[in-house]
């Protein structure tokens, strides 16, 4: 783990050098040779493939390895679930007319007992 962070840490120092050196040689006055523009497409290639090294690791070290994360402070709530008993499956049929047990049991939002006010009834109430 150590020798991944250390490797890690010194190749992102490498990929600034390598960066800065070939900013330095893309600003000189002079009109580049064949020779240094090879050189600097060099340095870019080198560049990228250190990136890519160092950020798969970075990216193992985080992710794979866990550095740099706190744990979690407290553990995830399991919701219990209950399964939902429907009404309509409890009710018996006899003589034409629908029986409901008294052990019927009822896993839905509360029905009212009184029926619900129609718009208009409740506008005339407002008014």
């Amino acid at each position: 783990l150590f020798r991944s962070g250390l490797v890690h840490g010194l190749g992102n120092l490498a990929l600034l050098a390598i960066n800065g050196v070939n900013i330095a040689m893309r600003n000189g006055r002079e009109r580049p040779t064949v020779a240094r523009r090879a050189g600097q497409i060099g340095l870019s290639t080198l560049a990228n493939v250190l990136a890519f090294g160092t950020g798969w690791l970075g990216g193992e070290l985080a992710y794979r390895l866990g550095v740099g994360q706190e744990p979690p402070r407290r553990p995830y709530r399991v919701l219990e679930i209950e399964p939902i008993v429907r009404l309509s499956d409890q009710l018996e049929w006899r003589d034409g007319q629908v029986q409901v047990p008294s052990q019927a049991v009822w896993n839905g939002p509360d029905i009212p007992s009184e029926p619900l006010p129609t718009q208009s009834e409740e506008h005339r109430a407002a008014s």
